[in-house]
């Protein structure tokens, strides 16, 4: 098919509105972080870097990339694409730009297949779980009985390095312990605690799994998945954090999961597709801007009904009255 100078440019820009998107896809980058302007940096795609330095920098203000370690660029979206595809020439990656941004209205156009490097995924003995089951008086926050639905803990091992911490095991969406997410149980350590503890004590919330750095991946899996995808007939409920869906469920909604952030994933994504419905229920204070507007892009590219519950404050600072109000007031938009 052939374009124009000003097909080129529409194209040109239509990249520039998705271009982390393109980034992830031709890179095998499973998440970029995006500024509020729509900036990121990130290792560079094209060279492969290894390093784990961030050398590769976009500025959408210019709708330009550049490479600052190697002689990658700098480009635009199309020169990226034909930077990744080597075996393109210019003509070839304008098409292919066209095909990502949907130029072509009415035609059903899929980019080649991109071999995509799966991560593994490292699982924990469900023998660890007996290291965490001490109590804490942070408990009593939630009714016993979703303590228990979670299977919620306190690690009071004083040698372990989660010693101090509420406790919440994470699961896949099979229900196979992958990990264990915590939460500082007081404003200081305990008194007894090591150093490691008290070094970390500075982390409000802390991971742990089997990964090189510890923790787990939190971007391939959602937590309480395997409990809530029982309730499909029901829209699916999406809060940032683990504690958070412990309120939900004392609240009375089953149907709940977290992102343990604010971003989704691509992998998080393939666990929603099969709600028809999703609920954006995240913190107040990032329920604006690009990452909801990212949220809405990719529910309806995959036929996916979204509402907005917009909260007064943190979902796990609700009272069982303020939620039941705002969810049953139709504020849903």
């Amino acid at each position: 098919m052939k374009y124009t100078d000003q097909d080129v440019g529409i194209i040109e820009s239509l990249c520039c509105g998705m271009f982390h998107r393109i980034v992830q896809h031709y890179g095998r980058i499973d998440k970029i972080h995006l500024n509020r302007d729509g900036s990121f940096r990130c290792h560079c795609p094209i060279h492969g870097a290894t390093d784990g330095k961030q050398n590769f920098s976009w500025d959408p203000k210019i709708g330009r990339w550049v490479c600052f370690s190697h002689s990658c660029g700098p480009g635009g979206a199309i020169g990226f694409i034909r930077a990744m595809r080597t075996d393109h020439d210019w003509w070839s990656a304008v098409e292919e730009a066209a095909i990502f941004s949907h130029y072509v209205p009415g035609t059903l156009l899929k980019l080649p297949p991109i071999k995509v490097i799966e991560p593994e995924i490292l699982y924990l003995e469900e023998t660890v779980l007996e290291k965490f089951k001490g109590t804490h008086p942070y408990w009593s926050r939630i009714q016993p009985w979703v303590k228990e639905y979670l299977q919620g803990g306190y690690c009071s091992e004083r040698w372990h390095v989660l010693y101090g911490r509420i406790t919440l095991p994470v699961r896949d969406a099979n229900g196979k312990l992958l990990g264990i997410t915590t939460r500082i149980a007081t404003t200081e350590p305990p008194v007894d605690a090591g150093s490691i503890v008290q070094e970390n004590w500075k982390h409000k919330y802390k991971n742990y799994g089997r990964t090189e750095r510890g923790g787990f991946q939190k971007g391939l899996i959602l937590y309480n998945f395997h409990n809530a995808k029982k309730y499909k007939d029901l829209p699916l409920l999406i809060v940032e954090g683990p504690f958070d869906v412990a309120r939900v469920i004392e609240h009375g909604y089953r149907a709940v999961v977290a992102l343990q952030g604010s971003d989704v994933t691509r992998y998080q994504w393939d666990l929603l597709e099969p709600f028809k419905h999703l609920i954006y229920a995240l913190d107040p204070d990032t329920m604006e801007g690009h990452k909801l507007s990212r949220f809405k892009e990719e529910a309806k590219a995959r036929d996916i009904e979204v509402s907005i519950l917009r909260l007064e404050v943190d979902p796990g600072d609700t009272t069982r009255e303020q939620f039941i109000r705002i969810f049953k007031d139709h504020t849903l938009s």
